[in-house]
């Protein structure tokens, strides 16, 4: 039985720096043990896996450096399989890990359980106690334009939702504007060492393009599925393949 999500939070930074999802998984287990009943185990890390299990939650944390708003902490909040997901628990443990996590992390804005909610990180530690609201995941072509439809459809009068201000969103789209054309040139020249990668193994360039969808092209991550998928297919028509194996598996063969 697959773990169902609820929500999720996206700590988005000013650059690379603070990417390591170590630290976030330490506040994301302080929070369920705070407010999450342990299970018989207590809660489980998994640095591997980048997940935090408690007794109702599982918490995933995954750095991605070209998420729509640039670099991004995304922690999402599934119900343990079996379980029936508490939307009231989630939120609490969700806040109270981003909570922990601005103690410390740079990050400025926080994207919250959609792309529409973009909170300033000082705002987040104000409306604490309010319930702020969380809404199911979607997905726009342009990540701003549901941050811009939102703040187009409210009304003076309304009680102010914790959004982020339109000039901290302004500094946000500068910031992608202006990433270094290093970067761009790397990620355009994965896809074509991806290209070059489907003529040799589909099926692995296939799960590249997948994983560059989710998270943008990573260079190094095309080269080395380009380099390790050769020598995986050069091997088998060259004299060296049986002491390559022995190097691999020296325990199988002895």
């Amino acid at each position: 039985m697959q773990a169902q999500d609820i929500t999720y939070a996206g700590l988005i930074l000013p650059d690379i720096r603070q990417m390591d999802p170590a630290p976030y998984l330490q506040e994301v287990a302080q929070a369920c043990t705070q407010l999450d009943t342990p299970g018989k185990g207590g809660v489980q890390v998994d640095h591997r896996r980048g997940e935090v299990r408690s007794a109702h939650l599982v918490l995933r944390i995954r750095a991605e450096e070209n998420s729509p708003f640039g670099p991004r902490i995304l922690i999402r909040v599934l119900a343990r399989p079996g379980q029936t997901p508490d939307f009231r628990r989630a939120c609490a443990v969700l806040r109270r890990a981003v909570t922990l996590a601005l103690h410390w992390s740079h990050a400025d804005i926080i994207e919250w359980g959609d792309p529409s909610y973009l909170v300033d990180a000082t705002a987040f530690h104000t409306h604490l106690g309010a319930s702020i609201p969380l809404v199911p995941v979607s997905s726009a072509e342009d990540p701003f334009s549901a941050y811009d439809q939102r703040m187009s459809t409210l009304y003076a009068d309304e009680a102010p939702l914790p959004l982020a201000s339109p000039s901290a969103v302004a500094r946000l789209r500068a910031r992608l504007q202006d990433r270094p054309a290093d970067e761009l040139r790397l990620s355009a020249a994965g896809w074509v060492m991806s290209a070059v990668l489907a003529f040799v193994a589909l099926p692995v360039a296939a799960m590249l393009w997948v994983i560059a969808l989710r998270r943008g092209m990573d260079f190094r991550l095309s080269a080395q599925a380009l380099v390790v998928t050769m020598l995986f297919v050069s091997l088998p028509n060259h004299s060296a393949l049986p002491s390559m194996v022995r190097l691999i598996l020296p325990s199988a063969l002895t």
